[in-house]
């Protein structure tokens, strides 16, 4: 079972390499993602969460009737101007919660788990979680895209 590492963490601030090996080794670690995604309770886990520095996300956002989605390499290629701002929280910063503005309608670019590139408009919640977890591919967690106001509210706890 892959343990999910806690902020501030340095892999957590670390940029991840590109998968360029598309095996049963890549099938495997995605799979144990989604395990560690879903015993965590979360909606995405990125494989820096788990001390992995590759580029590979893993999501559910069941609510909007899509199932488990695995990306690797993951590149939003287009995004609405328009920001929506939600409460999000992360798996590796338990008891967090703060306000990010993300864009509703994102265009993302990404290789399946066989290495076919596919493309995907992904709108709402899908599109804020892929964007969150792209962040953690950069080396960026939600205190860094936090509105200010939620930002003071968390260094004050």
């Amino acid at each position: 079972m892959l343990e999910i590492i806690k902020h501030p963490a340095p892999v957590l601030s670390s940029v991840a390499l590109p998968v360029e090996i598309f095996d049963q080794s890549l099938s495997e670690t995605i799979k144990d993602l989604a395990q560690a995604m879903y015993q965590g309770k979360g909606v995405g886990l990125a494989a820096p969460q788990v001390g992995l520095l590759k580029r590979i996300i893993v999501l559910d956002p069941a609510a909007e009737g899509y199932g488990l989605l695995s990306m690797i390499n993951p590149i939003i290629e287009s995004m609405s101007p328009e920001r929506i701002v939600g409460n999000e929280s992360c798996l590796s910063l338990p008891g967090i919660t703060v306000a990010v503005p993300r864009s509703p309608l994102i265009n993302v670019k990404y290789n399946d788990e066989s290495g076919e590139i596919k493309s995907k408009m992904l709108v709402g919640l899908t599109a804020c979680i892929v964007q969150h977890e792209i962040d953690h591919l950069d080396g960026i967690v939600i205190l860094q895209r936090a509105l200010r106001t939620s930002r003071k509210r968390v260094g004050k706890r």
